[in-house]
């Protein structure tokens, strides 16, 4: 309707040398960018992360540093991301028992993760992972399964950087250091750094 009534004005102009415009002088202007309107962008990552990490008491070991290291899969829509991923993380700790004995702790994970956008630079992000420990000291080894909780902010100075606070509560059964298989509860905060391709 609306171009039947073009026609009908643009006629009339001719018939009566009114200077109004031709549609082939008209210009299609496009509505601003919005950058949350993108397309879903496919990337891997890489988050590497330091963690002090309470240790349960049951459990008799020190707390302490460990490192670990991910590699991430994952779908960004503008304001919401979502990962799965793939690592390791270690701790070189002590048994807080007498005497002290040396104990090495590697855990191999696979996560999922989700996070948002709150602010121009400022994400909340939220996960689950899962897997296994390996507990290791000279006369006793125990692997033992796990399931982690995690919380996480962080600010992007660059659009393929993230910087931030991850905060961690893990849940474990273990026989390490014990007679018998417990239920243990350990909690680790530190920060993360992650780098998108």
């Amino acid at each position: 309707m609306n171009l039947i009534a073009a026609l009908l004005l643009q006629a009339a102009a001719v018939a009566d040398d009114l200077p109004l415009p031709r549609l082939s002088d008209l210009e299609v202007q496009e509505p601003p960018e919005d950058r949350h309107a993108k397309r879903q962008r496919d990337f891997v990552g890489v988050e590497a992360f330091a963690l002090w990490t309470r240790w349960d008491d049951g459990i008799h070991i020190e707390d302490g540093w460990g490192f670990g290291i991910d590699l991430e899969f994952g779908w960004d829509y503008g304001r919401f991301r979502q990962d799965v991923s793939l690592g390791i993380a270690a701790w070189n700790t002590e048994t807080n028992d007498l005497p002290d004995a040396g104990v090495d702790v590697l855990q191999y994970r696979l996560g999922y993760s989700i996070g948002f956008e709150v602010r121009e630079f400022l994400e909340l992000g939220a996960g689950i992972t899962t897997g296994v420990y390996r507990y290791r000291q000279r006369n006793e080894n125990d692997t033992s399964p796990f399931i982690e909780f995690e919380g996480q902010i962080g600010v992007r100075p660059a659009p393929m950087v993230k910087v931030g606070l991850l905060l961690v509560a893990t849940h474990t059964q273990s026989s390490f250091n014990r007679s018998h298989t417990h239920l243990f509860h350990h909690y680790s905060v530190g920060p993360f750094v992650e780098i998108n391709f």
